[in-house]
């Protein structure tokens, strides 16, 4: 029965990481959405390792720390955000965030400057000020959703590195046995076997993930 487990472990940790060695890419878009106001230009950009209400409760700490008066509803509406890189005056910020792909959502933005919003071809520096601060914004959550997998693939690894250690540890104590012993030693060492397979294939997806994460750029 073990045996079988690990070698489904094995396939596991292999798919899982063959998934995972791929670089991040945060796609920033611009175009037409629908909004509470109508529709209206906005910036889109992808965040990774996270979900819808993760996003939008950082997204509105984010805004707050822009002074503005936060409400966290279906949209996260900032309002009178200061953002001098964009506006001299006080802007309002209209955010949507909605699930793309599995632990991978989308924010989409629009800002109102006061009676006109902010866009590609009538603000170009500072459409691509506010740009910046999306792409900064998406590359600390995904990071911050990169580490959280970090650490937990980590975990993984200690514990199999304990477990190896204790089947280690079993395996000194058998061979100080009887003759009769010799057929547990040697099941043993098919365990250990199988679970330095295991381990050397959990380094990988730990070291794979831990460039991904280095990569965000």
């Amino acid at each position: 029965m073990r045996t079988r487990t690990l070698s489904m472990v094995v396939a596991l940790l292999m798919m899982v990481s063959s998934a995972m060695a791929q670089k991040v890419k945060i796609d920033c878009t611009t175009g037409t959405k629908k909004m509470s106001v109508g529709n209206v230009e906005v910036i889109s950009i992808n965040v990774h390792k996270s979900n819808v209400k993760e996003v939008k409760k950082a997204w509105a700490k984010f805004m707050k720390s822009h002074k503005a008066k936060v409400k966290n509803k279906k949209e996260v509406f900032a309002d009178d955000a200061i953002m001098p890189s964009i506006s001299t005056n006080t802007v309002d910020v209209y955010a949507v965030v909605e699930e793309k792909s599995d632990k991978e959502v989308v924010l989409s933005v629009a800002v109102n400057l006061g009676g006109i919003y902010l866009s590609e071809k009538t603000h170009p520096d500072k459409f691509n000020n506010f740009k910046a601060k999306l792409r900064e914004f998406s590359v600390e959550q995904s990071k911050d959703g990169y580490a959280v997998l970090v650490a937990l693939e980590a975990k993984k690894l200690k514990k199999q590195n304990k477990e190896l250690d204790k089947l280690k540890s079993e395996n000194e104590k058998l061979h100080k046995t009887i003759e009769d012993c010799k057929k547990k030693i040697a099941q043993n060492e098919k365990e250990q076997a199988l679970l330095e397979k295991d381990i050397e294939n959990q380094k990988e997806v730990h070291r794979k993930v831990k460039e991904t994460s280095e990569s965000i750029k």
